[in-house]
């Protein structure tokens, strides 16, 4: 029976004698040997279906899943792919702008021969649009199969907001407007969440409000302007809204500012699509039917909305356990993230598949859809394809942390962030 192993602990960063064997082993009587494989990602609803799948997906092939927060994983992924050493996992999960750093590095396989091979099994190049692909390759090759779009939505309560007769803020001047006056009336509620913690979480934040001011991280000539006008109001924004926050938000990921949401304690704010249906899961949520969606907003006289479109997919190590087959990991990949999967996780997410995502019941079931496809629509972007934005992004955060803890000014902690992004560059 095919299971999933949950883990949301630290894992020790230790080597460990990867799991898994050849697909081609035989057993006894000429039956296909049992194989278990490992698998890393990321947890939420979504990725947590996902591992349900994979564990199915091939009737002798188990995966052992080890699901945790996103930076535990990106940091014990890059320390596994990164050793050149044989991977205890076969399977791991990224995101578009994670993918890019681990292809430049050579640390992940590419799949084109795979996907070539099994196109007519699983209509990888027709029913997955190729902007999902993009998301999914580095340097003209593909490295993974895209499973799901996510976008950062505005989450807003709408009993509170219909209180006060308000609509969701179009522009960032009504939205610390509303979070203000939320903050003043409401005792035992704040104005908004942040997800600011120095992870993931904040490089978004900062990514979703520099791009609603119209900036962007690199000028033409791949050069940073993070620290231009633009990231300086973009900044300026995130401290002002602080003042109408939960204390903490610096240490506030996306599991904080979800249960701050289901426990009533914020009114609004920005928020991953993959995060909607949690709302109303009447085991952890008290605001089951209180809570609303909308395009988040953006600077005024500006149409890009505050917020992160991204692309997720699994991906195999280059170096693999002796003896194990990729294009045994390739199938189980493929099998666990078809359309039938799809059509499943919709449940939880946007999923790239055409065939999916323009099925008329999945829309209409799911209320957060068509919002998540209008702020898609309206130009969201997703964070630079860039083999070093990793490593800028970790020293951004540094830095606008600090700034946002009062230890520097704004202006000087981005353009500290843009000089030591020079020299990543240079390097």
């Amino acid at each position: 029976m095919n299971k999933v192993s949950w883990s949301i602990t630290i894992v020790a960063l230790l080597f460990i004698p990867a799991l898994a064997f050849s697909g081609g082993a035989q057993g006894q009587g000429g039956a296909e040997a049992q194989v278990t494989f490992r698998m890393m990602s990321h947890r939420h609803p979504a990725l947590e279906y996902y591992a349900e799948e994979l564990a199915s997906a091939l009737p002798n092939v188990d995966v052992e899943s080890t699901l945790q927060p996103y930076d535990r994983t990106a940091q014990q992924t890059r320390v596994y792919l990164s050793s050149g050493e044989a991977s205890p996992y076969e399977i791991f999960w990224v995101t578009d702008s994670l993918l890019a750093e681990y292809a430049e590095n050579g640390w992940i396989q590419p799949i084109d021969e795979y996907i070539e091979k099994y196109d007519d099994e699983y209509d990888f190049i027709g029913d997955i649009p190729e902007g999902a692909w993009e998301g999914a390759s580095y340097g003209g090759k593909r490295y993974g199969i895209p499973i799901l779009n996510n976008i950062m939505l505005f989450f807003y309560r709408e009993d509170i907001f219909d209180k006060y007769g308000i609509e969701p803020p179009t522009t960032f001047e009504e939205f610390v407007e509303y979070a203000r006056m939320i903050n003043e009336n409401e005792p035992n509620m704040k104005g908004t969440t942040l997800t600011f913690k120095r992870v993931d979480a904040l490089t978004n934040a900062f990514h979703a409000y520099l791009s609603g001011y119209g900036g962007s991280w690199f000028d033409d000539s791949g050069q940073p302007a993070f620290n231009g006008e633009a990231g300086v109001k973009a900044l300026t924004l995130m401290a002002e809204l602080m003042n109408y926050a939960p204390p903490g938000v610096l240490s506030f990921a996306n599991d904080q500012s979800t249960v701050a949401f289901q426990q009533g304690q914020v009114a609004m704010g920005i928020q991953w699509y993959t995060r909607c249906a949690s709302m109303d899961n009447t085991e952890t949520s008290t605001v089951v039917g209180k809570m609303q969606f909308a395009v988040p907003p953006s600077a005024r006289g500006i149409s890009v909305p505050a917020t992160r479109v991204s692309v997720d997919c699994y991906v195999i190590p280059a170096q693999l356990a002796e003896g194990v087959d990729p294009e045994l990991v390739f199938r189980t990949i493929a099998g666990g993230t078809d359309k039938e999967s799809m059509l499943g996780a919709a449940q939880y997410a946007l999923v790239p598949r055409s065939s999916v995502r323009e099925d008329p019941d999945i829309a209409a079931q799911y209320r957060y859809w068509p919002i998540a496809s209008r702020t898609i629509d309206q130009g969201a972007r997703s964070l630079p394809m860039h083999g070093d934005f990793s490593a800028i992004a970790e020293e951004v955060t540094l830095r606008i942390s600090q700034a946002l803890a009062g230890e520097l000014g704004l202006e000087e902690a981005l353009d500290m962030a843009a000089e030591r992004a020079r020299e990543i560059i240079s390097e």
